[in-house]
C-alpha cells in the first residue's frame, strides 16, 4: 500500500468516528428531551389531579353547607310566615 492510500483510510476512519459521535449525541439529546417532556406531562397530571380533588372537596363542602342551611327553612310562603311583611321594588324606567 502506498502512503497516500494509508492517509485516506485514516481520514475515513476519523470521519466515521466523528460522525458516529455526532449521531449518538443527536439521538441521545432527542431521547432526553422526550423523557423530560414525558416527565413534565406526568408532573402536571399529578398537580391537576390534586387541584381537582381539592376543588371537588370544596364543592361538596359547599353543597353540604347549603343543604344544612336549607334544612332550617320552612315551606310556608312569606305571606303566611310573616303576615305583614312585603317587599316593594321601585322601577325607575323613566330615568
Amino acid at each position: 500500500m502506498t502512503p497516500p492510500f494509508n492517509w485516506l483510510i485514516a481520514c475515513v476512519g476519523i470521519l466515521g468516528t466523528l460522525l458516529g459521535a455526532l449521531i449518538t449525541q443527536f439521538l441521545s439529546s432527542r431521547a432526553e428531551r422526550s423523557r423530560r417532556e414525558s416527565d413534565d406531562r406526568s408532573r402536571w397530571l399529578t398537580d391537576r389531579l390534586r387541584i381537582n380533588a381539592r376543588f371537588l372537596a370544596e364543592c361538596l363542602g359547599l353543597e353540604r353547607d347549603l343543604w344544612s342551611t336549607a334544612s332550617h327553612l320552612d315551606r310556608d310562603e312569606r305571606s303566611e310566615r310573616m303576615p305583614g311583611a312585603w317587599v316593594h321594588i321601585d322601577s325607575h324606567d323613566s330615568g
